[in-house]
């Protein structure tokens, strides 16, 4: 369960999940973001990270970590997206 903070606490065990370490990768890089600023995912989690997951899993990893910033768990809020459809956030 995810609470609403500024920055949620690192999970570090066994049962982490992709979308748990995914948020970590936000949460470990949001000192390096500005306020009032939109960022793609690939943003927020830098892109070696992003680059590293495959294809397939990437979009589903997407379209759960904008359900999250739509449901208000998140450091981040879903914004809209670019003309190539990629979703953007900006920090909350």
């Amino acid at each position: 369960t995810y609470t609403r903070n500024k920055t949620m606490p690192n999970r570090h065990n066994a049962t982490a999940t992709p979308i748990d370490d995914l948020v970590d990768a936000v949460n470990s890089n949001l000192p390096a973001l500005n306020q009032g600023e939109s960022y793609t995912l690939e943003h927020l989690v830098g892109e070696d990270y992003w680059s590293a997951i495959p294809k397939g899993p990437r979009t589903q990893l997407g379209q759960a970590f904008k359900a999250l910033a739509i449901s208000g768990v998140l450091p981040v809020d879903y914004v809209g997206s670019t003309s190539s459809n990629k979703s953007l956030y900006e920090l909350n």
